[in-house]
């Protein structure tokens, strides 16, 4: 069976010492699957300072079906990572709609938003990228200022989710 460890070996912008939290918990093909979107993007990205890949399911990081969890009976690895782009925000969430993220959650205003300021520049910001179980279902979410997660079902959303990360367009 191949590991994260294995992966983490072969990959040629991430390394161990990153915030992956128990490795051993984290999705191979996460790592491989990250590493190749890093190729493509031509940009760094940082994994969440805060945010490691794996989450612990009783310290309650993230909402109770996140993808950052190992879930008895769903998945046995965590198959979910938050990263900062050094790219502009909507070069990176194009770039991950062309890989096999079959989850998008964009953050314009993660640098800020939990300590209760408005960030400006909603070019930069994080994406959660996730291998959900669900390969032939991609869900797209955006965060808004107020910490709201929106869902990205139509064009009109997709509109409005331009106008916040690349409002040039």
């Amino acid at each position: 069976m191949i590991t994260a460890r294995d992966s983490i070996q072969k990959a040629e912008f991430f390394d161990e010492e990153e915030n992956w939290g128990n490795l051993d918990m984290v999705h191979y093909r996460l790592i491989e699957v990250l590493d190749v979107y890093r190729k493509f993007l031509g940009s760094r990205i940082h994994l969440s300072p805060t945010e490691s890949a794996h989450a612990e399911v009783d310290k309650k990081e993230h909402p109770p079906k996140s993808w950052h969890y190992a879930i008895p009976g769903r998945n046995k690895f965590s198959r979910a990572v938050k990263v900062f782009p050094e790219c502009d925000l909507y070069e990176a969430f194009i770039m991950a709609l062309r890989f096999q993220f079959t989850g998008i959650i964009i953050w314009p205003y993660a640098e800020n938003i939990d300590m209760g300021t408005t960030q400006e520049d909603t070019s930069r910001g994080a994406l959660t990228l996730d291998l959900r179980t669900a390969p032939n279902f991609r869900v797209i979410q955006y965060v808004d200022k107020n910490g709201k997660y929106n869902y990205v079902n139509n064009v009109n959303d997709f509109e409005e989710l331009l106008k916040i990360i690349k409002p040039t367009l």
